[in-house]
């Protein structure tokens, strides 16, 4: 038993074929693209938040300088401290995660530079 197909069938049926393969190609490039976009606005999300915790850090820093200053209780000492190593810990990391970016890395060197200045 011979079978025959017409050649509109065929045709037809290689295009929907053809079709479905670049479907295939456009789907897996798309998927692909997304993966990578979303392990690039994940590590800005990181970098955002350390550098919001830092700047949160130095405000507390000013605040409890400013508590010392008028009150002279040395129970700031401690906290004051404490500030200090979350400050650094939050400037490490940023240093991590910019590390690819020599304008970002100048950008933090003058923040821990001014840091340092408003310490001293």
């Amino acid at each position: 038993m011979k079978v025959y197909f017409e050649r509109r069938i065929l045709v037809g049926f290689i295009v929907a074929f053809a079709i479905l393969a670049l479907l295939g190609v456009y789907t897996y490039r798309y998927d692909k693209e997304s993966r990578v976009t979303t392990m690039l606005v994940a590590h800005t999300n990181e970098v955002l938040y350390h550098i919001e915790q830092l700047n949160s850090t130095a405000l507390r820093l000013e605040r409890d300088l400013h508590e010392f200053a008028l009150t002279g209780d040395t129970a700031f000492n401690s906290v004051y401290k404490k500030e200090l190593l979350t400050a650094a810990h939050h400037a490490g990391m940023l240093a991590q995660l910019v590390g690819d970016n020599p304008a970002q890395l100048r950008g933090l060197d003058s923040v821990r530079l001014l840091g340092r200045q408003k310490w001293d």
